[in-house]
């Protein structure tokens, strides 16, 4: 029985593990997809960015990516991605990104995993 509890346990862990990776990937890409109609759409916005903002992507077969953008005062936009694998697992990944609004030239100032 303990053999049998144990090897449960180890596999629970390795799969929470797993799932964990995957939230974190799904916000990553949502980040990134985001970067990318930003560089798309020059006048990209916290309202609008080519389609409606918030929006949600799908990342293989079991996880997603809900997508924001805040529209900062300073020529920036910050991009926040929330990654879920399972509705269990839950990763956020934020983005800062600055916006030369005469040249349309961005420039990603920080990228990371923040705490939810």
């Amino acid at each position: 029985i303990a053999g049998v509890v144990l090897a449960a346990f180890l596999s629970n862990t390795v799969f929470s593990s797993k799932l964990s990776s995957e939230a974190l990937a799904a916000a990553r890409a949502g980040a990134q997809d985001a970067i990318i109609k930003i560089i798309r759409y020059k006048n990209c916005n916290a309202s609008s960015c080519g389609g409606v903002v918030p929006y949600t992507i799908t990342v293989g077969s079991r996880s997603t990516a809900l997508v924001s953008l805040v529209d900062n005062l300073n020529n920036t936009l910050t991009v926040s991605s929330e990654g879920t694998a399972l509705l269990t697992r839950k990763k956020k990944v934020q983005a800062v990104v600055g916006v030369d609004p005469n040249s349309g030239k961005i420039s990603i100032l920080s990228f990371g995993e923040v705490p939810l």
